[in-house]
C-alpha cells in the first residue's frame, strides 16, 4: 500500500472522531474539500503526479486567527484573539486545509509542485513565516509575481492518466472552506502522459501565462487573452459541454464606459467571449456570455431565469450595466439584420429617449433577473456612487415590459462574528458571501458560469488580474444542477451567512461527484466533474448572538421605479458593509 494511502486513511480515520457528544463533518475529508479530494485521488491512482497551484490568495490558519485588521471580536477590539490549537498539517486531525493539503503532496515520493502566487496575496510566503517553503521544501515556488498577476484560485494535478482541474471562488485557505459561501468545481479528465485532455491542457496555459507573462503563450489568444477556441471548442467532461475561457485586464472585466454603454445599440454594447461577436481579444467580458445565452433562448420566446451570486461588484461594471439594459430596454435598438441571433424576436429600432415606450415586440419571452452579491467596492453605504452601476443596484430596475424584471434580492453583512458559545476555539474569522457564480435556465435547459472574477470595474484592482472562468451546459433535472439549486437557495435563505444554520439545512451534504468520479475504492472509469459549495457545517452549534434583520423590501410603485427614469426613488437601506478578502 502506498506511504501517502496510509497516511491519508489515517488521517480520515482520526479526522471523522466525533468531538464530545457531537460528530463533526470535517473539511479534510474528501466528500466536503476538493483539496481532500484531490489528495485522496492521487492516493488511489497510482503514478508520480505533478500538480499546478495558480491561487489568488494563499493562506495558513494561524495568520487569519492572529490578524487584527481582518479578524474581529465580539466587543469590536482585538485584545482577547487567541490562537485555535492545532496539530501541524503533517499530522493527523489539523483543521489547517492548506497545511494538510500541500503535506499531503509533499509527502508523495517524487511529486513535482509548482505554485503560483503573489508574495502579497500570500500569508505565509514572507522571510519571517515561511510556512509555504516548510511544507513544500521540494517544491518549485514562483511567489515573486507582480501583485496583479493571478486570481485564478486553480490546481491542478495529474499522475499521467487521470487528470484533475479544481477551479471556482475558492481561495487555498481554511476560512474559505469553513466560514465562507464559496464554490469549486473539480474537473476529472482521462488522458495519457503525452496527451493531456483539453480542459486541463487550457488551464495549465493559463498556468504558464501567469508565470512565464512573456508575450502569447495560447495559440489563438493575445498577451491578455486565451482566445476562443475554449469556447467555440468545449470539453465534454461527465456527458456534459464545458467551455473556457481566461484573460486579463479588458479581456475579460470589458471596456470602461461612462455613460453605462447606452450610447451603443444592442447588442454592440456586449462583447461576450464567443466567434463574431467581439471585434478583437483586446476588449471581452467574459461574464456577457451570460446575456448572449439569455437573449438567444428570450428571442425563441422562452422564459429564462438568471440568477447571480456575487462578492464584490465594482464601482462601474459593464456586466451590471448590461444587463439591467435588457431588462429596461429588451431588444430595442437591435434591428433583425443586425441581430442574425436574435432573428425570431422580429424586433424595431425604438428611441430610448425619456419617456418613450419600447414596442412590446422589443420584448421577447419573460425575463427574471435575481441579483444577490455582499458589497460594492469604493461606494459609499448607503449612496452609492455616482455611476451606472450604483443606481441598478440601489432600486429594482423598471422594465419596459411587465415580463422583464429585476431585483437585487439581499445584500449580505461584510463581517459577522463567527465565534460560538461554548466553543472558545473556534477562530474569529469572516463569514463572506464569497461566490462567483451565475445561472441561466430555460425551461429544462440549464447553464451553470463558474468564475474566478468578481464583477469589477475594468482594470481596477483584480480587474487587471488573469481571470478564468467556465461554462457548465446542463439541464434542470441534472443532479449537478439540482446540488447548485439547493445549496444557492439555502444561501440565499441564510441571512448572516452562519455555517451552522446552513450546514443544518443542508443535512445532505455540501458536496455532489457525478457517478465514475465518487470517492470510492476503484478507480475513476470515466471523466466527470465532482462540485462542493461551502461553507461547512463543522460542528453543531448555534450562532452567538441574533440573526442581524435584512433590510425591508420596496412595495408599491417605487419598487418598479428606476433611479434612472426620474432620480427621486430613495435607494433601499441596507445594512452597513465592510471590505472583505479578495
Amino acid at each position: 500500500m502506498p506511504t501517502l494511502l496510509v497516511v491519508w486513511v489515517g488521517l480520515l480515520l482520526l479526522a471523522a472522531r466525533p468531538a464530545g457528544a457531537q460528530t463533526a463533518i470535517l473539511q479534510n475529508e474528501p466528500q466536503n474539500s476538493p483539496f481532500a479530494y484531490i489528495l485522496d485521488a492521487l492516493a488511489r491512482h497510482p503514478g508520480t503526479p505533478q500538480c499546478y497551484i495558480d491561487e489568488g490568495y494563499l493562506n495558513f490558519l494561524e495568520d487569519w486567527d492572529l490578524d487584527p485588521d481582518i479578524v474581529p471580536t465580539p466587543g469590536g477590539g482585538t485584545s482577547d484573539i487567541r490562537r485555535w490549537r492545532y496539530p501541524p498539517g503533517s499530522e493527523p486531525g489539523s483543521p489547517d486545509v492548506t497545511r494538510t493539503f500541500l503535506s499531503g503532496l509533499d509527502a508523495i515520493r517524487g511529486a513535482d509542485v509548482n505554485v503560483a502566487v503573489s508574495r502579497k496575496d500570500c500569508d505565509g510566503c514572507a522571510n519571517q513565516r515561511p510556512y509555504l517553503r516548510e511544507v513544500l521544501p521540494k517544491g518549485r515556488l514562483h511567489i515573486d509575481l507582480p501583485a496583479d498577476a493571478t486570481h485564478a484560485k486553480t490546481v491542478q494535478c495529474s499522475n499521467g492518466s487521470v487528470y484533475m482541474t479544481q477551479n471556482g471562488s475558492t481561495n487555498l485557505q481554511t476560512v474559505g472552506v469553513t466560514t465562507k459561501a464559496n464554490s469549486a468545481l473539480v474537473f476529472v479528465e482521462l488522458g495519457a502522459p503525452d496527451r493531456a485532455p483539453p480542459l486541463y491542457a487550457r488551464f495549465r496555459t493559463l498556468w504558464r501565462a501567469v508565470v512565464e507573462d512573456t508575450g502569447t503563450v495560447f495559440p489563438g489568444g493575445t498577451h491578455d487573452s486565451s482566445g476562443l477556441d475554449g469556447m467555440t471548442t468545449p470539453a465534454e467532461i461527465g456527458g456534459r459541454k464545458v467551455s473556457f475561457y481566461a484573460g486579463r485586464r479588458h479581456a475579460f472585466v470589458g471596456p470602461t464606459w461612462s455613460d453605462g454603454g447606452l450610447s451603443r445599440p444592442f447588442p454592440d454594447n456586449l462583447h461576450p467571449p464567443a466567434e463574431g461577436e467581439v471585434d478583437d481579444l483586446q476588449t471581452v467580458d467574459w461574464y456577457d456570455q451570460v446575456i448572449l445565452d439569455a437573449a438567444t433562448w428570450l428571442a425563441e420566446g422562452r422564459a429564462v431565469t438568471v440568477d447571480v451570486f456575487m462578492f464584490e461588484v465594482g464601482a462601474a461594471n459593464p456586466f451590471v450595466d448590461n444587463l439591467a439594459r435588457l431588462v429596461r430596454f429588451g431588444f430595442v435598438d437591435c434591428p433583425v439584420a443586425a441581430c442574425p441571433s436574435f432573428a425570431s424576436a422580429k424586433v424595431v429600432s425604438v428611441s430610448k429617449k425619456p419617456g418613450a415606450v419600447p414596442a412590446p415586440s422589443a420584448f421577447p419571452g419573460k425575463l427574471t433577473v435575481n441579483f444577490y452579491y455582499q458589497f460594492q467596492n469604493g461606494c459609499a453605504r448607503r449612496a452609492g456612487c455616482a455611476t451606472t452601476t450604483s443606481q441598478y443596484l440601489n432600486s429594482p430596475i423598471a422594465g419596459g415590459s411587465s415580463d422583464y424584471t429585476m431585483r437585487v434580492r439581499k445584500v449580505w453583512q461584510g463581517f459577522a462574528d463567527s465565534r460560538m458559545e461554548g466553543n472558545p476555539e473556534r477562530p474569529f474569522t469572516p463569514q463572506d458571501m464569497h461566490l462567483k457564480v451565475v445561472v441561466v435556465t430555460a425551461g429544462r435547459q440549464a447553464k451553470l458560469y463558474i468564475s474566478t472574477s468578481n464583477l469589477d470595474t475594468p482594470d481596477k484592482g483584480s480587474g487587471r488580474k488573469w481571470q478564468a472562468g467556465t461554462v457548465v451546459d446542463t439541464a434542470v433535472d441534472d443532479e449537478l444542477m439540482r446540488f447548485f439549486q439547493r445549496e444557492l437557495h439555502s444561501i440565499a435563505e441564510d441571512g448572516d451567512l452562519s455555517q451552522f444554520r446552513l450546514g443544518a439545512a443542508n443535512a445532505s451534504g455540501n458536496s455532489y461527484f457525478d457517478r465514475a468520479v465518487r470517492p470510492a475504492e476503484e478507480p475513476f472509469a470515466a471523466s466527470g466533474i465532482a462540485a462542493f459549495v461551502f461553507p461547512l457545517n463543522v460542528q453543531a452549534a448555534e450562532p452567538h448572538g441574533p440573526r442581524q434583520a435584512q433590510p425591508p423590501k420596496p412595495q408599491g410603485p417605487a419598487a418598479l421605479r428606476s433611479p434612472l427614469d426620474d432620480g427621486t426613488t430613495a435607494p433601499p437601506v441596507y445594512p452597513g458593509l465592510k471590505k472583505g478578502a479578495r
